[in-house]
């Protein structure tokens, strides 16, 4: 079936365009509707906005809770329900109308097998990934884009605090000639690096080469407005990975070995290639 969804975003302060997603509501066949939140957020928004009163984000998803669905423990704690007003008008009203924190994307559309389940997928993708289900043994250790990209971001928000950079996080960004998408953007007037979550996880194999496979062409349309712009492949430990996991990362690593622009890093030796990333530098020694 096919369902719309928004996502909603805490923007303490637009101007530096950091934001912190809060959950997604969903609208199904028949006008059900559905929602989950992730109600844990204090300390990322305190992190975040140390100024700003975690309450306001508590009634902002309680509000939106009352009229979309109840997951007080991040689950589906009731029936999926319908309303008279048709929900896919009703979440384009709210994103057009929402306040300057709080930000409703667009409505967009995605494929699923059914509401409940369509919900949970996007609540993983776009928010946390606590409600995927016990993992096969065949697959642990193996990570997917979401934990991979959690990771990441826990590293380089590090990065910025004592530097001109600001890290622009899941958008796309224009070229010389065409737009991109990237996990994570550092820039400073021009864009210096862009990072790449390269999940290993058999269920987004296809993600993971169609992103591999993108990578020279973002490489050559930056680096005509930024000479030292560097394309980072990061892909998960090595040491956490079972023998079928090192496959995806070894093809990888040695597809890029002689490309000056593109690194493969693994997640765990991100903290060390502060200065390349920042910088857009790409050591020989290195490698």
């Amino acid at each position: 079936m096919r369902i719309h969804y928004s996502v909603l975003r805490f923007v303490p302060d637009p101007v530096k365009d950091e934001s912190l997603n809060l959950g997604v509501l969903v609208v199904g066949d028949g006008d059900a509707r559905a929602a989950l939140f992730n109600k844990r957020t204090k300390t990322k928004t305190r992190a975040l906005a140390p100024r700003y009163d975690s309450e306001h984000v508590e009634r902002a998803i309680a509000a939106l809770s009352e009229e979309f669905g109840d997951d007080a423990q991040l689950g589906f704690d009731r029936d999926m329900h319908k309303h008279a007003t048709d929900g896919v008008s009703r979440l384009h009203f709210l994103a057009d109308g929402m306040p300057n924190q709080f930000q409703l994307t667009k409505p967009r559309l995605f494929n699923c097998n059914d509401l409940m389940t369509g919900t949970r997928e996007l609540y993983e993708l776009f928010v946390s990934g606590r409600l995927v289900e016990p993992r096969d043994p065949a697959v642990s250790g193996l990570m997917t884009r979401q934990e991979l990209r959690g990771r990441i971001a826990k590293v380089i928000r590090e990065w910025t605090l004592d530097s001109p950079y600001s890290v622009l996080d899941e958008r796309q960004v224009p070229g010389k000639a065409a737009r991109h998408f990237a996990d994570f953007w550092i820039q400073n007037g021009v864009v210096s690096a862009a990072l790449y979550a390269m999940p290993d996880h058999p269920d987004e194999a296809n993600l993971a080469l169609a992103y591999r496979d993108s990578l020279p062409t973002v490489v050559r349309d930056f680096e005509e407005i930024n000479p030292h712009f560097a394309v980072f492949a990061v892909v998960p430990p090595q040491s956490l990975a079972n023998p079928n996991a090192s496959t995806f990362v070894q093809e990888t690593k040695r597809l890029f070995a002689a490309d000056e622009k593109i690194s493969v890093v693994e997640v765990d030796d991100l903290l060390h290639e502060r200065f390349k990333v920042i910088r857009g530098l790409t050591l020989e020694s290195d490698r």
